[in-house]
């Protein structure tokens, strides 16, 4: 590769870019590779009734008119119920309980607690005087009857949309999935087309190092780490030629790779000690549990004898006198 050291400092400086560059359209072949083995043909299903109604904020948006307008329309026949509340309390009241009712339920993850949490609320608000109970049932059950309501004018128009679109899906699903298809065999083309020219820049560089390193240095040792070690042995004056470089690189690698063996010996026995003190603690306390256990058995035991020998002894006196 060179006479000098400073033509070898010079060479070894080309290998390093080639090198670099090498494993740089290894890599760049892994990643299109990655990506031709995970493509696949885009699919195309229609949504179900439930996500249609989840994503749809129009419908949310009705549903809740709806619901606003039969709670005033159900309010303003159930008002007189007994309760001489003003309506303009009574509608904003059954407003914000259905609000903390849809909270509640969204923020607990059963009903039964959302239940128990507005129950909750509803002593809480008793307990302080808001307003009496009874007026928050009445909201809670004017609420519960104006959104059910709302729920069956709502599911007809809901069902019509969903069918209205699902008619146009299935019109045009054909010539969507063609397109599709299309695109996938298109980006397949560009991949494997990508992957042909990466690999034809990889072989120029490996044609560019042999021709470089000729005879003089093994492939293997044409690694970014390597070059980077040759490099810095000779700037550093350790080595004065190739073949110091590779002797002092063979023997820096056996010695990194004796530590990291008796780093792995250290670990596997610290993690060994670590398991057998575990071990020693929950005997140590399955003893004490155990000792204490016999410890209350023999309380009781001399408590009860106790007991019998108070009693005879009792009997005793009584027989004596």
């Amino acid at each position: 590769m060179g006479d000098s050291k400073e033509k070898l400092l010079k060479n070894l400086n080309v290998l390093q870019e080639l090198v670099i560059e090498r494993d740089r359209y290894i890599k760049k072949k892994d990643d299109l590779s990655r990506e031709l083995n995970s493509l696949k043909p885009k699919g195309h299903h229609f949504i179900s009734i439930f996500e249609f109604i989840k994503k749809n904020i129009i419908l949310k948006i009705i549903f809740s008119i709806f619901s606003i307008l039969f709670l005033i329309l159900i309010l303003a026949l159930y008002h007189p119920l007994g309760y001489n509340v003003p309506m303009i309390i009574y509608v904003p009241l059954s407003i914000i309980i259905s609000f903390i009712v849809i909270v509640i339920y969204k923020k607990c993850d059963s009903i039964l607690k959302s239940i128990l949490s507005l129950v909750g609320i509803l002593i809480i608000t008793n307990i302080f005087k808001i307003l009496p109970i009874d007026y928050y049932i009445n909201s809670l059950f004017a609420c519960i009857v104006a959104m059910t309501i709302s729920l069956i004018i709502c599911l007809p128009i809901c069902l019509i949309w969903y069918f209205v679109k699902f008619s146009k899906f299935m019109s045009t699903k054909n010539e969507i999935i063609s397109k599709n298809k299309e695109i996938y065999e298109q980006r397949k083309n560009e991949l494997e087309e990508s992957i042909n020219e990466v690999d034809i820049e990889t072989q120029k560089c490996i044609e560019k190092i042999n021709k470089l390193i000729k005879k003089d240095l093994h492939y293997n040792y044409c690694t970014k780490n390597a070059v980077e070690r040759f490099i810095n042995y000779l700037e550093f004056y350790r080595c004065d030629n190739l073949k110091e470089c590779i002797n002092l690189y063979e023997k820096e690698i056996a010695q990194e790779k004796e530590q990291n063996k008796l780093y792995e010996l250290k670990l596997a026995k610290q993690k060994a000690l670590e398991k057998e003190l575990a071990e020693k603690q929950r005997e140590r306390k399955e003893r004490e549990q155990r000792e204490k256990e016999n410890s209350e058995s023999f309380k009781k035991i001399a408590e009860t004898m106790g007991n019998v020998q108070n009693y005879i002894d009792e009997e005793k006196r009584r027989r004596k006198y």
